[in-house]
This record gives structure tokens, C-alpha cells and sequence, in this order.
């Protein structure tokens, strides 16, 4: 009887003993792999960047749109503001390296290959006919647009009295 408690007393001894021990190698670990990490108060504020992939009909990824040179309109414009403030939304950079005054030098300049640009259908409608460019549709950047209707004073027929009416509601 007191062989069986010495046996159960070692084998006790030797599990604290190991226990003891793996904790102090876990610490060890967790110490040694902490070192090359940040303070987290600089990361209350970090956001990684998105890439956001531009895929083929097929499915093959063509290009990732953050590794992408854009080519912007020079002016600020209403639509210009939303795409910028998306990407912001959703951490992902827009690399805009080249600035233009025109929308034709914006094609021209995506015809020779010197980058993309976000344009709206409507302007390059001949350019994708002729198959100089592609366009990729973005369902995330969508730009309502409001329309006026203009007309000059003075006598209107009936039919363009009865459609200002319509319009009006």
C-alpha cells in the first residue's frame, strides 16, 4: 500500500512538475512571438487595403484595381467625389498617377495603355464599338443623374403645355 502511494506520488510530482514547465515554454512563446508586433493603439485606426479584382467573362482575374494606374479628369466633379469617398469607405486606394483636362486624352491615354480610367458609358460609346475599349461594368459606383428640363418662355403648344404638366409631377 505504501508503494502504491509512493508510485501515485511521483507520478503526481512529475505531472505538476511537466505542467510547470509547458507553461513556462507557452509564456516563452507567446513573448518571443510578441516582439516583432505593433502597440495596439496604432492599430485602433488600421484598415488594410482592399484589392479589388476586375474579372474576365471567364472568370480569370484580370488585374487587381489597386495595382492599377488611374487615369482621372482633372476637374472635380460630382461623380469623381463618390468614387473617391467608396474607395475611402472601403479602404481600397485608387492609385490616380495621371490627371487630364479632357475626356478624349483620357481615352487616348487608356488606348496606349498607360492605365484605366472610371468614365461613364455615354463617353467612349464609338471607342467600344470599335473594340479599342472595354468596359467593365461596377454595380458599386452608381451616379443618379439629375435631369432639367429646359424650354423658352412664351407661347407653348398644347402638347408641350400637357407634357410640362406631366413633368412638373
Amino acid at each position: 500500500m505504501v508503494k502504491i502511494r509512493r508510485f501515485f506520488a511521483k507520478v503526481f510530482i512529475l505531472v505538476a512538475i511537466a505542467t510547470v514547465i509547458a507553461g513556462g515554454l507557452a509564456a516563452f512563446a507567446v513573448w518571443h512571438i510578441s516582439q516583432d508586433l505593433p502597440e495596439y493603439q496604432q492599430l485602433v485606426d488600421y484598415y488594410p487595403a482592399t484589392l479589388t479584382r476586375v474579372h474576365a467573362n471567364d472568370g480569370r482575374v484580370m488585374a487587381e484595381f489597386a495595382h492599377e494606374t488611374v487615369i482621372a479628369h482633372s476637374d472635380p466633379s460630382p461623380a469623381r467625389d463618390q468614387v473617391l469617398r467608396q474607395a475611402e469607405v472601403r479602404h481600397a486606394p485608387i492609385n490616380i498617377q495621371i490627371a487630364l483636362p479632357s475626356l478624349e486624352g483620357i481615352k487616348r491615354a487608356v488606348e496606349k495603355k498607360m492605365g484605366v480610367a472610371l468614365l461613364p458609358r455615354r463617353c467612349a460609346i464609338e471607342e467600344l464599338q470599335r473594340k479599342q475599349l472595354v468596359a467593365v461594368r461596377i454595380p458599386e459606383v452608381r451616379y443618379p443623374r439629375q435631369l432639367r428640363l429646359l424650354y423658352r418662355k412664351g407661347e407653348l403648344s398644347h402638347a408641350a403645355q400637357a407634357f410640362l404638366e406631366v413633368a412638373r409631377k
